[in-house]
């Protein structure tokens, strides 16, 4: 594992999570490679399309003819090939119609799915995250969003607890991590876990104790939610760690 993925998992046990973003932004890309080769091909087929009505009108006007020349004949035949060649298209059409079809279903669901985020009273705009303190866990989350659009090191350091602190900082001296370096880090794993969402809304919310909260957040416009522990520190809720799928929120 590269110090960048050891660094990570300390602080924010993101090394997984982000192999997860890379992968999922990879498979978006594709997808969004893939819905515009399929478009450019749905104009190629409707252009097809045209050509072989064209092809079929001209054919018939030859044989409505009551004698061919030689020269009618070859054009007759050429066109009778080149609608051959075309009408295997007819079935790939269709193909392309049915995959374009599922493919703005997705953009639809989607689409619905970030409308309906947004119209929550709880919605937090990417763009619009500012520090707001950490008097309370909603607060602190909010706060240390903004903290990660910055990727701003101290920023980081003001949003966790001393013990999410003190293990990344034991890993970034184990590997000899410059300020520099480690603020790199921090903010290229920010980039990694936000970039992808425009916005943000608490699902639910839960205090496991009078010191430990336990927010669930949707990352909007990338279709997920992640949770997120938040401990009391004196009088301030900090980021402690991520709860990863299958582990145990206690």
């Amino acid at each position: 594992m590269n110090k960048f993925k050891i660094a990570v998992v300390v602080i924010l046990a993101t090394a997984s999570i982000a192999a997860s973003l890379a992968i999922q932004r990879r498979v978006q890309i594709r997808w969004r490679e893939q819905n515009d080769s399929l478009r450019q091909q749905a104009g190629q087929l409707a252009e097809l399309s045209a050509e072989n009505e064209r092809l079929s009108n001209l054919i018939a006007q030859v044989k409505s003819s009551q004698t061919l020349s030689k020269e009618q004949l070859n054009e007759l035949l050429k066109l009778r090939n080149e609608v051959g060649q075309l009408q295997p298209s007819g079935m790939a059409k269709v193909q392309l119609q049915a995959t374009n079809a599922q493919l703005r279903a997705v953009e639809t669901k989607a689409e619905k799915q970030l409308a309906e985020a947004q119209a929550a009273p709880n919605y937090w705009p990417r763009d619009q995250l500012a520090y707001v303190g950490y008097s309370d866990p909603e607060s602190a989350m909010k706060s240390m969003l903004a903290a990660m659009t910055s990727g701003n090191l101290n920023s980081w350091r003001k949003s966790s607890t001393p013990e999410a602190i003190s293990q990344l900082e034991s890993e970034w001296k184990k590997h000899g991590l410059s300020e520099a370096q480690q603020e790199a880090e921090i903010k290229a794993t920010s980039d990694m876990l936000i970039s992808s969402a425009v916005g943000f809304h608490i699902l639910d919310q839960q205090l496991t104790s009078p010191d430990e909260a336990i927010i669930n957040l949707s990352f909007d416009g990338e279709g997920t939610a992640r949770k997120f522990v938040l401990r009391k520190v004196g009088s301030e809720w900090k980021f402690h760690k991520l709860i990863f799928a299958g582990e145990p929120e206690q």
